[in-house]
Parts: C-alpha cells; sequence; structure tokens
C-alpha cells in the first residue's frame, strides 16, 4: 500500500487566474497596502527622488489604502485563490483616470486583466476619453500601457511629490490617453461618488 502524498503547488507553475472585483470594507487594507507598496517600490526606486521614496514607506501605503477605501474610492483587486491580494486599480472618475496600477508580479496577465476592468468600470461612468500618468522613463510601464491601445503624448506632466517633511520635489510624468470603446453595461453616477 502507498503512502499518502501530499502535493503543493510548484512555486515555478504560473498561479491560477485571479478574480477582479471591487474593494470591501471586509478586506484587509494593510495586506492591500502592501502590494501597492512593494510594487510601487520595485517600479519607481531607480526614478523618482530618494527624499520621496523615503516618505513613500509601507505606512504610507496604508494610510493611502485606508483614505481611499473610507471615501470609496473605486478600487478594483485582483484576489488569488487563496483570497490574498495581487494587483490593484484605483480609480478617478470624476478625472476620468486610471490613478493607479500595480501588481505583485509581471508576466501572469494580472495587469492586464485589471486595466481591462479598470476601463471597462470607467465606461460604466459615461467615460470615453481616459488617461492615466507614469513616471519617466518606466519604459516597461511604456510598453505594457502601448500593448494595451493607450497613445502616450508629447509633453511631460509635473507632478509634485510630498517628500513627508513639508517639502515637494517635481517628478516627471508622461500621460496617456486612449478612447475607451462602448459597452452595454450600466452606468453609474458620478453624483454618488
Amino acid at each position: 500500500m502507498g503512502a499518502l502524498v501530499s502535493v503543493l503547488p510548484c512555486p515555478c507553475l504560473p498561479p491560477p487566474d485571479p478574480s477582479i472585483r471591487f474593494a470591501r470594507g471586509d478586506d484587509d487594507p494593510d495586506a492591500i497596502a502592501r502590494v501597492w507598496y512593494e510594487s510601487y517600490q520595485a517600479s519607481h526606486a531607480h526614478l523618482v527622488d530618494p527624499m520621496v521614496m523615503r516618505h513613500r514607506d509601507l505606512d504610507s501605503f496604508k494610510m493611502r489604502v485606508r483614505v481611499r477605501l473610507a471615501n470609496k474610492v473605486p478600487t478594483l483587486l485582483a484576489v488569488d485563490g487563496h483570497g490574498v491580494c495581487v494587483g490593484l486599480a484605483v480609480l478617478n472618475p470624476k478625472e476620468a483616470e486610471v490613478e493607479q496600477l500595480f501588481v505583485r508580479r509581471t508576466g501572469h496577465g494580472i495587469g492586464s486583466r485589471l486595466l481591462r476592468a479598470a476601463e471597462q468600470e470607467l465606461v460604466r461612468y459615461g467615460i470615453r476619453h481616459s488617461h492615466l500618468c507614469c513616471v519617466a522613463g518606466n519604459t516597461p510601464a511604456f510598453g505594457f500601457y502601448e500593448r494595451h491601445g493607450w497613445k502616450k503624448q508629447a509633453r511631460l506632466i509635473e507632478y509634485m511629490a510630498d517628500t513627508g517633511n513639508g517639502g515637494v520635489v517635481k517628478v516627471l510624468c508622461v500621460r496617456y490617453d486612449k478612447e475607451l470603446s462602448e459597452s452595454p453595461a450600466r452606468r453609474r453616477n458620478l453624483q454618488d461618488m
């Protein structure tokens, strides 16, 4: 008679497709903040002034998540089969903007799924022309958005980033725009935000 063998998922295999859903009141804000923080650090540390990076610590991201959830800012999460947040997209429908998009691991299609869901949600608000901004020099993000039909604009945007000590530092960003396609999905009212 053979012995029972416990089989654990191999870390070399891609994870199962996560579900995409809105953040809820019972979600762990610290877990969401950790994904945002780790992804931000990995993608921006070499592009942004060190003073900004020091201020953008895990606690600052925990605060950002709590404020957005309390204010019911539309936040989409990619959640794996174990209920773990593996990505997020923060929307600003009043500005027709995909404000943030970060994933724990790239190359698994999670960012693509989140971006499509974000675009669909903006369409539900009646938005037909959206924009987003990337830190100048973030060429992996440039390629990602361009592959998804976003058009790079010629002008750079100057974003004033808080340094946490009362100062601000200029961060150059590249703006991307996209005409969103009509969807038969129900409309949301911007007044409800």
